[in-house]
């Protein structure tokens, strides 16, 4: 059976027409959809608060002084026998055991921390204080806040010429027996063995050696991550970042955008989404690395504006698309030849 030309013209036109506009279709919705993707991001900020499951943070470090805020225990097992004053009242002994309550505080000084130790789900909040003039001060300041309990293991230094190892705490019970305060040197050879475990919000204070340094590795995100802050007591909101070597890169596409000092940032984890490095240095110097499912950032919380690549971007050559097209074209042009043709025609 052979077609009347004029039918296959018309069909011919609107086969052609569907190619192009299914294709059109096809391409207008890649560039709508963004799926999930694989970030890496290096970036320079004065804080970061981020949800995590791990059961450890932070590694080895030297303190010249650690203030924990809510101490709930201390154990202290001098390496020998030390003169402890609570209240005044002094006694020599080689063992104390502190108790206390969630307004209570400690501060160990010349002490080297083995790390801190989470229980459950913790939220934690990482910031360093920013000093206009770091020549002035020998010591940098870096804190851990915490939502959730932790604990953790400190080791008493040898003692210097400018700092003497000891701790002091407020508010406690000492032995059983409530008192102000209890303080002691430590050691003076170091080696003095200190547990202490927080209630939960609890913070802690480190005032680092100019050439010591503190960081970890390969910490599990497991929430949204927002760099900003609002400021205590109003709505405004402020950037973290800091520096101008701020950038966010999408390994599966290879795209990546630079962020200005003064914008926010948001990053929404997929799945396996990781702190993979932090160290403290001018700020709090990290990397991210995982799967992502948005990123955003603008001037302010109703400017953010999406990062995160289109379907379309997946796709290693765009060519490939707009190549199709011709030889779906090509198909349907020879299609409609074949049928022009009668079963006896060559």
């Amino acid at each position: 059976m052979k077609l009347p030309n004029a039918s296959l013209t018309r069909l011919l036109h609107w086969g052609i027409a569907a190619v192009w506009v299914s294709t059109a279709v096809a391409v207008l919705i890649a560039t709508h959809i963004h799926p999930p993707t694989t970030l890496a991001a290096s970036l320079d900020v004065r804080r970061i608060s981020f949800k995590t499951d791990a059961n450890r943070i932070l590694g080895p470090n030297n303190d010249s002084q650690l203030l924990v805020s809510k101490i709930r225990s201390v154990q202290i097992h001098f390496n020998s026998p030390q003169l402890v004053s609570a209240d005044g009242t002094t006694h020599k002994t080689d063992i104390v055991e502190i108790s206390g309550e969630p307004f209570a505080a400690c501060s160990f000084y010349r002490v080297r921390s083995d790390g801190v130790n989470l229980e459950r789900d913790s939220l934690l909040t990482l910031s360093v204080d920013q000093d206009p003039n770091p020549t002035s001060s020998t010591f940098r300041p870096f804190s851990l806040n915490v939502h959730g309990l932790l604990s953790g293991n400190l080791t008493s230094q040898a003692a210097t010429q400018a700092l003497v190892p000891g701790f002091s705490c407020q508010h406690v019970r000492v032995d059983g027996a409530s008192v102000q305060s209890v303080e002691s040197r430590l050691s003076p050879g170091g080696g003095d063995a200190i547990f202490f475990a927080t209630y939960t919000d609890a913070r802690l204070d480190f005032a680092l050696d100019q050439g010591n340094s503190i960081g970890d590795t390969q910490i599990p995100i497991r929430d949204a991550i927002r760099f900003w802050e609002v400021e205590p007591g109003s709505e405004n909101v402020k950037t973290v970042l800091l520096g101008n070597e701020n950038k966010v890169s999408f390994e599966d596409v290879g795209q990546s955008f630079m962020l200005d000092d003064a914008d926010l940032l948001l990053v929404e984890p997929h799945r396996d989404l990781y702190l993979r490095r932090f160290v403290l240095k001018d700020g709090i110097q990290l990397s991210l690395h995982g799967a992502v499912r948005e990123v955003k950032s603008g001037a302010g919380p109703k400017d953010l504006r999406t990062h995160l690549p289109t379907l379309f971007d997946r796709i290693d050559n765009t060519k490939r698309v707009w190549g199709v097209i011709p030889a779906l074209v090509a198909f349907v042009l020879g299609l409609f030849e074949k049928l022009r043709r009668s079963p006896g025609e060559k």
